[in-house]
């Protein structure tokens, strides 16, 4: 590789660009992240060379399968096992049949075909119950997947994943102010961000009236209170729904809607409250931009 790429991340992920060119060696793929969390979502290429230090087992006989790297994702063909007593999409990715066993990451499915990397500090390990060493052993049935180099801003439908991210607060009037979160600990106002990690505990989801809630007051009239039970939007995502109505200005009220979106590596829930319009004593769900009205079901 050119010197240019100097000794940086980025450089570390051309390098593994340049070699899976010259190798079909799906080793390359077996790395263990550093840092442990259940609530990220990544790709298949390893952010540094400390990444590969924890697996030794180079005892790899069977290499199979095509896979390449094009501008926006790794193509790879692969056997998927469903993971045990996951709710969720969830995967173990073969990355290496050994025969005797399968060298395995774990995928969480995102799209038609589109998967993402979950749980990257660990490799799973599975037996194969029918290997057979005296006899010709039938692989497992490969398929083509496709695992986005990025995800952020990647819309995904859900409506409850043990592995929310969080709420991300994405727009709200300059009229409204946030007034308090439930769980306030949660809470990072600097990034407008309610942090939980639902892979640990999903109690916060069981209590349905007062467990997750952003409560947003008019600035210019503190008393002013509308409340979103994120709960309850969960039920319902894309959904539009009015929240209350203005005090300040009686010709319009507020619309909530929540989004599920990858920002970063970690899929969010986006709160957005827009204006609603009442048109005549009818309130219709328009928002205004720039003083011009817009149908938000456009």
């Amino acid at each position: 590789m050119p010197l240019l790429y100097s000794e940086s991340e980025r450089a570390f992920l051309c390098l593994q660009h340049e070699i899976i060119k010259k190798t079909n060696d799906r080793s390359i793929f077996l790395w263990t992240a550093i840092e442990k969390s259940h609530t990220s979502f990544c790709n298949l290429f390893a952010r540094s060379a400390a990444e590969f230090a924890l697996f030794d087992d180079y005892d790899l006989l069977t290499k199979y399968g095509r896979f390449e790297v094009t501008q926006s994702s790794l193509e790879i063909n692969c056997p998927l096992i469903k993971v045990p007593r996951s709710s969720a999409l969830e995967f173990f990715g073969v990355i290496i049949d050994a025969g005797k066993g399968y060298h395995c990451v774990c995928l969480q499915q995102i799209g038609q075909d589109k998967y993402a990397h979950v749980d990257a500090d660990e490799i799973s390990h599975i037996l194969n119950p029918n290997y057979n060493p005296f006899a010709k052993n039938p692989r497992r049935q490969s398929q083509r997947i496709i695992i986005p180099h990025t995800i952020d801003n990647f819309t995904y439908e859900c409506c409850i994943d043990s592995r929310l991210g969080g709420f991300h607060v994405e727009y709200c009037p300059i009229e409204l102010q946030i007034h308090s979160v439930t769980p306030s600990y949660a809470w990072d106002e600097g990034t407008k961000t309610l942090k939980l990690d639902c892979s640990k505990s999903i109690e916060l989801f069981e209590d349905k009236e007062n467990s997750l809630k952003i409560v947003f007051s008019e600035i210019s009239h503190p008393y002013t209170t509308f409340e979103v039970n994120l709960r309850n939007e969960m039920q319902s995502p894309v959904a539009l729904r009015t929240i209350g109505r203005s005090s300040s200005n009686d010709i319009y009220g507020y619309v909530v809607r929540v989004t599920q979106r990858f920002i970063g590596d970690k899929m969010m829930n986006v709160v957005r409250i827009d204006y609603s319009i009442n048109d005549e004593g009818k309130w219709e769900a328009n928002a205004v931009f720039n003083g011009l009205v817009v149908d938000l079901y456009s």
